[in-house]
């Protein structure tokens, strides 16, 4: 084996630099003093951790990291808001500190990519698996043999204050969701959040073989459960423990939750906060949302209350109200129509960030053209940096879609998928061009299908589609052959003509003639726990 050879005058620069690093330490050694830690570091911490068990009755374990006070005390800030309901969850012992998670979502135990696991925060375990069993026609929610579980992640813990509560919060939903029998897969959760089964057989399944299952949310339903700034605009529709999981967080922390999403109010406030309330109702809570959040609006740009204004911009943008968006880019015109300082012209261009209606970049521009603010001003502010047109250009313009599934139904060859930027690039100009093709697995020159269909508005993020060629003609697949689907999304801007195409999605399936994709939508779910002695003695 070739050996690596250091020259001896490397080394002694290495030796000669370090030992002047030592002296010039030792001459300033009275100038800069050791930090020494208040009082003795572990009793402290210890100490911290018994106060969150004795308060909530949680154990905060250690694993390859180990749990800081100042990370402790932001949990106990945390929990404090939580009601009582959320303490000392049956089988749910602790958190576990870890730097990063060990597994992708995909469950694959190492990531292809190590930095694609980087950004997640927190995760709740166990598993499950959705499973249809032939023999009794069953629908069963199969339980993973881990005892429930929080993991929190080094990432989390860089989160601003209002962020990290956020992300606690939403995993202590999904904790509460599945050490009460998964409320998530309720009659009463399903019928209000309309999501539906769609079963998923084997590519060689057979007529009378198990087969998993899923549920996919409804594109007609324009919002599902509130998300937070940082969770792509579509993440509620994904699954039902996650619409669940953010109409937790939304309860505790979003005040027009309330008036938005009054069906999900209603059952948090019954089933999991039992009874407490964080937002005082007004007098006329039953009224209107749409002219309650218009009203507050109007008293924030009359009083100059920027923060009032800020707010209903970003409630606002947690769910999908075009209509809404609209009026208030109209207050916002008034408003500067009325007064053209650069204090308010610089507050209503940060605003308007976090709306997506087409107006609201239009307003923006308009300022920049008019000399009431500089685009070098506004991309200072995050969320206006995000949605710039070069992030959009560099980034969001070539995001695949998202959880792309085949069905057939009444006959003909659907998918439906979510398209978390089909939004913002309408705001920015853009019209979105889905493009399929259909191919034998074994031979992928053999197209059976191709087409598209554009979409010049944008929508909710949740696309549903019918297969057809290019000639807007229904093709219906052959049965029994595994087939691939790569379905492409292309933004083109309407004036510029500037294309970005995504990268392809691929999905392999097999048409199955017998099926009925759609279970039936009054389904009893049966959930089966691990075979775990512990859990059956404690459950029995």
């Amino acid at each position: 084996m070739k050996r690596m050879k250091i020259s001896g005058y490397i080394l002694m620069s290495v030796w000669i630099w370090a030992s002047l690093s030592i002296l010039s330490w030792a001459e300033e050694g009275a100038k800069r003093p050791f930090y020494e830690y208040p009082g003795n570091y572990r009793d402290n911490v210890n100490g911290l951790k018994e106060k969150f068990k004795e308060s909530f009755g949680y154990e905060l374990l250690d694993l390859d990291e180990e749990w800081r006070p100042e990370e402790i005390e932001r949990m106990q800030r945390a929990f404090a808001e939580l009601p009582p309901s959320f303490y000392k969850l049956p089988d749910l012992k602790g958190f576990y500190r870890i730097s990063r998670i060990q597994v992708n979502l995909e469950g694959r135990a190492t990531p292809p990519n190590e930095n694609e696991t980087d950004d997640v925060k927190g995760a709740t375990f166990p598993t499950f698996l959705l499973v249809y069993r032939h023999e009794g026609s069953v629908y069963e929610i199969n339980v993973g043999e881990d005892p429930p579980r929080i993991e929190f992640y080094t990432p989390l813990f860089y989160e601003e204050e209002a962020d990290f509560r956020n992300i606690v919060h939403h995993e202590m939903g999904h904790a509460f969701d599945v050490t009460q029998g998964f409320l998530s897969f309720s009659k009463e959760w399903i019928d209000l959040s309309r999501f539906r089964i769609l079963n998923l057989p084997a590519l060689d399944g057979k007529e009378k073989d198990d087969y998993l299952y899923t549920f996919l949310n409804d594109p007609e339903v324009d919002n599902y459960a509130p998300v937070s700034t940082r969770h792509l605009p579509t993440y509620s529709r994904s699954n039902m423990q996650e619409d669940f999981a953010n109409s937790v967080a939304a309860y505790v922390q979003y005040p027009y939750f309330q008036y938005t999403h009054p069906a999900r109010y209603e059952f948090l406030k019954k089933y999991v906060f039992r009874g407490q309330e964080y937002f005082p109702a007004a007098p006329d809570a039953k009224g209107d949302p749409v002219s309650r959040i218009l009203a507050d609006l109007d008293a924030g740009l009359k009083e100059n209350d920027w923060d009032k204004v800020m707010n209903v911009a970003v409630e606002v943008s947690r769910s999908y109200f075009p209509d809404l968006e609209k009026k208030i880019v109209e207050g916002f015109e008034k408003k500067r129509a009325g007064d053209s300082s650069p204090e308010t012209a610089y507050r209503l261009g940060v605003v308007s960030c976090f709306l997506l209606d087409p107006g609201a970049l239009t307003f923006r521009q308009n300022l920049i053209r008019e000399g009431l603010v500089s685009l070098e001003q506004l991309l200072k502010n995050s969320r206006c940096h995000q949605m710039a047109r070069q992030n959009f250009d560099r980034m969001m313009a070539q995001m695949p879609p998202l959880n792309v599934y085949f069905f057939r139904n009444d006959g003909k060859d659907e998918i439906q998928f979510l398209d978390p930027v089909l939004r913002v690039a309408q705001a920015r100009g853009y019209v979105t061009r889905y493009h399929w093709k259909v191919y034998l697995e074994e031979n992928p020159d053999v197209i059976l299908l191709e087409g598209d269909e554009t979409l010049t508005q944008g929508g909710n993020g949740s696309v549903r589609l019918v297969l057809k060629d290019n000639q807007g003609k229904v093709v219906a697949l052959p049965a029994e052959s595994k087939l691939v689907l790569e379905l492409t999304a292309l933004r083109a801007h309407r004036e510029t003509f500037k294309r970005f195409p995504s990268q392809p999605v691929k999905v392999g399936f097999v048409v199955k003639p017998w099926l009925d994709y759609f279970g039936p939508k009054d389904t009893s779910l049966k959930v089966v726990y691990p075979f775990s002695q512990s859990l059956l003695e404690k459950r029995h």
